[in-house]
Order: structure tokens, then sequence, then C-alpha cells
């Protein structure tokens, strides 16, 4: 995993291949994005629900995935190396593809799932009252506490600037923001 000095993901150059299978098993169209080597997202791939696509990508490149419509981030689920419970990230780090080489080489593709993340209470009504407004300039209205009105504001700040570097805590395993 590369992270630069500033927080900031960015991938790495690489010739260790890594095989895998995206595959979209939540109700929503996600957007899979490949984070470059400066660290600036790129779309890869749109998935329907049930639908899944074959990419080879290589060790150090790192993908995030979000919900299409609300830029909501989704997770990646895939097994650990010691066959213990599953993973879930927002963020994907490859592997490298395992060979196998009876006639041949030839990589095995790994299946990586591409879900919604279990959120609390609070994030799913914040989520609601975000997707139900018209426009932003409608929250500092509502009759909210303003802890409320500032989270459903960064909602529309995350949705505007998903574009920007992500800021990411490797001790939390999570994004924390972008810059």
């Amino acid at each position: 995993m590369a992270v630069s000095r500033r927080g900031e993901l960015i991938s790495r150059p690489s010739n260790q291949p890594s095989f895998v299978r995206f595959y979209n098993i939540s109700a929503k169209t996600v957007s899979i994005e490949w984070i470059d080597f400066t660290g600036d997202p790129k779309k890869y791939q749109s998935l329907r629900p049930m639908e899944g696509v074959d990419v080879k990508t290589y060790v150090h490149h790192i993908f995030v995935a979000y919900e299409q419509h609300t830029r909501y981030p989704m997770v990646f689920r895939h097994p650990r190396e010691s066959g213990s419970e599953d993973l879930e990230e927002e963020v994907f780090f490859p592997r490298r593809s395992l060979l196998y080489a009876d006639n041949g080489q030839q990589y095995i593709s790994r299946r990586i799932d591409i879900k919604t993340p279990v959120r609390t209470l609070k994030q799913l009504c914040l989520f609601c009252v975000h997707t139900t407004l018209e426009s932003k300039e409608i929250v500092n209205s509502l009759d909210l506490p303003p802890l409320l009105k500032l989270d459903i504001n960064k909602l529309y700040i995350n949705q505007q600037n998903h574009y920007q570097k992500i800021i990411y805590n490797n001790k939390k395993k999570k994004i924390v923001g972008r810059r």
C-alpha cells in the first residue's frame, strides 16, 4: 500500500499481476475507481446490481467503489489469506494472484464482492434526509440540531469533491477525508 507523506492514497507501479473479478452484490449501481500514481481517482467501471467484471491489475494498485448516484462509499468483501472471516474494507489493495502451472501458466482470479456497508442508524437517517432534499440550500432551514445540519452538509461536500485525493487512516483501515 502506498500512502503519501500527507496521508493520501496513491498507487505504485508494479509488475506483479493480480487478477480479480469485481462483483456488485448490492441493490445499487456502483462506480469502481482506480487511484492513480498521483493519488487522483480515475473512473474504471460501473456495475449494475449482480453484475461483475474481470480485471487484470497489479499489486500496489488501489481501488475504491461508490454508489453511483449518491457517491456513498461501498465496501469490498474478500477472503482473508488465513481463511478466517472475510474482510470488508472501503479500499481494495490487490494481492498477487496465485499461479496454476499444470499445462502452462494460468493465474487464478479472486472474486471480490462490492456491497453496501453496515451503517449506523444515524448514518442511514442522514443519507435518507440528504437524498430527499431538493438542494443543499434547504439544509440550514431544517428544524434540526446544528450538528446534524453539519453532517448533512458534509454529505454534499463529499458528493461534490469526489475527485479530490483520498486521505486514508491505515490504523483504522478507513477513508477519513479528501484533500
